[in-house]
């Protein structure tokens, strides 16, 4: 599991986590436009600072089991899932939920494709010892988007689906004088529905990073990786808690290890151009450890200013972007060896078994070696010399 931060830190995985970032946000950003409000901007900054708090809790080891009280402030690492997961999710549901379902579901289809390539190369990396390129990451992708796309959404769907029929049923039970004491009982059935979706839910909740990760390594449909992952999620939930707890610690100190680098970079570079360069502050201001670049007043800077100061923003937004992506890749990287991990010792499956990809066409058959035949050969004179 420790191994997880030198394998996050493969270019490609960083690539591919840059992108799946800038394609969430963007795309975030035009549902702001369609919708005429600054919603995703309010829930990314929310997610944000909450993601902010995990890292500093986590790095803390400060628990906050205490939040996990309804009514008690949101603190340490309890207190930021809490509010990443249940209550910025359910504040854009109450406010926006027609945007609510949009946005989680074009963020998980983003979080699933970009996330089963990443953890079909940690895959290949813990399983084979072997690194292998984009391109071979997008193929195994591209055969299997469906159910990378189906893993997550079908539990969210079938949750939906039991809300939109409780939801006709009690409009036509609770309506109608007569009607509702046939609703009151049947009340137990609608209790049995919102108990199996609270199920998906917190599956989704909990297995979600799993899901990738086992398509990843079994490379089989989605049904097959749903019921193993809820299967291991069932026989071992303290180990899966155990595991997730120390690969969070670690993922937040080297996390900050990363943005470090970043802010050391940023600083470095705008220091040492800015040095004789009069008002330096008005193109790029100084960076803060772990934080955005701050926003800047361009009134009064000329065109070529501007558009310098907005060429070199986009540059240093980039590489702060890195720190994000970083995130992504571990995080997936992590989540495949925590389904490793798992397997090996509900299954007793050793590491290496996975499923490779097919050998291409230019490769030869094995039986089409001769080595085999040779060794015969020798043997077979080798028998004929002892029986002389």
């Amino acid at each position: 599991l420790f191994d997880s931060f030198r394998m996050a830190l493969q270019p490609t995985k960083l690539l591919l986590g840059l992108t799946l970032l800038l394609l969430f946000y963007f795309g975030g950003l035009a549902l702001d436009l369609i919708w005429g409000e600054s919603v995703f901007r309010w829930a990314f900054t929310a997610e944000l600072s909450h993601f902010d708090a995990l890292i500093g809790a986590a790095t803390r080891l400060d628990l906050g089991l205490a939040a996990l009280s309804p009514s008690a402030p949101n603190v340490g690492v309890v207190g930021a899932l809490r509010g990443m997961v249940i209550d910025t999710p359910a504040a854009l549901w109450a406010s926006h939920p027609l945007f609510f379902v949009v946005l989680v579901s074009y963020g998980l289809t983003l979080a699933t494709v970009f996330g089963g390539a990443i953890a079909r190369l940690a895959a290949t990396q813990a399983c084979a010892d072997t690194t292998v390129g984009l391109a071979e990451a997008a193929r195994f992708v591209g055969a299997r988007l469906g159910w990378l796309v189906l893993n997550p959404l079908a539990p969210l769907v079938a949750a939906g689906a039991i809300w939109l029929t409780l939801a006709v049923a009690g409009w036509a039970l609770f309506h109608l004088p007569g009607l509702d004491v046939l609703g009151g009982l049947a009340f137990g059935l609608m209790l049995f529905g919102g108990f199996v979706a609270a199920c998906l839910l917190l599956f989704v909740a909990f297995g979600a990073g799993l899901l990738p990760a086992a398509l990843a390594v079994e490379g089989t449909d989605a049904f097959d990786v749903i019921s193993r992952v809820f299967a291991f999620l069932i026989y071992r939930p303290m180990r899966y808690l155990l595991l997730s707890a120390v690969a969070l610690v670690y993922g937040a100190l080297t996390y900050l290890l990363v943005g470090l680098v970043v802010f050391l970079t940023l600083w470095f570079t705008r220091s040492a151009t800015g040095v004789w360069v009069g008002e330096f502050d008005r193109l790029l201001p100084p960076p803060q450890l772990g934080q955005p670049l701050t926003p800047v007043d361009v009134d009064g800077l000329g065109v070529t200013q501007k558009a310098t100061s907005w060429l070199i923003r986009v540059w240093s937004a980039l590489l702060f972007g890195v720190s994000i992506a970083y995130a992504a890749s571990y995080f997936f990287t992590a989540q495949t060896w925590v389904y490793l991990l798992l397997r090996r010792d509900v299954d007793g499956t050793a590491f290496a078994e996975y499923s490779p990809e097919p050998a291409s066409d230019d490769t030869p058959p094995a039986s089409d070696k001769v080595e085999p035949a040779a060794a015969d050969d020798t043997t077979e004179a080798g028998g004929d010399d002892a029986s002389g």
